[in-house]
């Protein structure tokens, strides 16, 4: 599977996951069923790979790029219709989700 093939296999997940999660039930089991199933969908698209060579000392090769680049089209796409549909710059909606994200954690 090619680099553009797993990123959409990736982003085309992390919709599911999206789809699958209920904020109402928080941390039950089912939401935490509903995301490990997803999660192990991402080795079936090759979103995330791991090669090392038995042969050489090097360590483990970790290549997220593709699951990384699913996630970035995805976000440019909707930071975009969102952007529209509010009649604001992508940069101001950029912003507040970096507010909306602190205040998650917080």
């Amino acid at each position: 599977m090619n680099n553009h093939d797993a990123a959409k296999g990736a982003a085309n997940i992390l919709l599911d996951m999206v789809t699958a999660f209920d904020d109402d039930l928080g941390d039950d089991p089912t939401n935490a069923a509903a995301m490990n199933l997803a999660f192990r969908r991402f080795d079936e698209v090759e979103a995330v790979t791991l090669t090392w060579d038995d042969e050489k000392p090097d360590p483990p090769l970790l290549d997220v790029s593709p699951l990384v680049g699913g996630a970035m089209v995805s976000m440019k796409w909707l930071v975009g219709r969102v952007a529209a549909y509010a009649r604001s710059s992508e940069e101001e909606v950029i912003a507040d989700l970096r507010e909306f994200l602190e205040e998650s954690w917080d």
